[in-house]
């Protein structure tokens, strides 16, 4: 979207549109705007690792572990296993 955006290869008007982009992406219902910190990267974020387990003769993704960083500069939590 950024790059459509800013529609030119330039970095500082690409860091610019991405910027942007990022602020005004999602919405309340959806997930909110997404915070970037000074090198780019998401200030708050939540991760979930997935895996793919056999179900009879189908297979599903299945999480396995998750962690969320809260707040800008917060050291991540310990891994919490939650399936699989």
């Amino acid at each position: 979207m950024a790059r459509t955006e800013a529609d030119t290869a330039d970095v500082a008007m690409l860091k610019t549109a991405l910027e942007r982009t990022a602020e005004e992406s999602g919405g309340p219902p959806l997930f909110g705007p997404a915070h970037l910190n000074g090198a780019g990267d998401l200030s708050s974020a939540h991760y979930t690792f997935w895996t793919v387990s056999a179900d009879g003769a189908a297979c599903r993704w299945v999480p396995v572990v998750q962690y969320g960083i809260a707040s800008a500069g917060a050291t991540p939590p310990e891994l919490e296993w939650v399936g699989a």
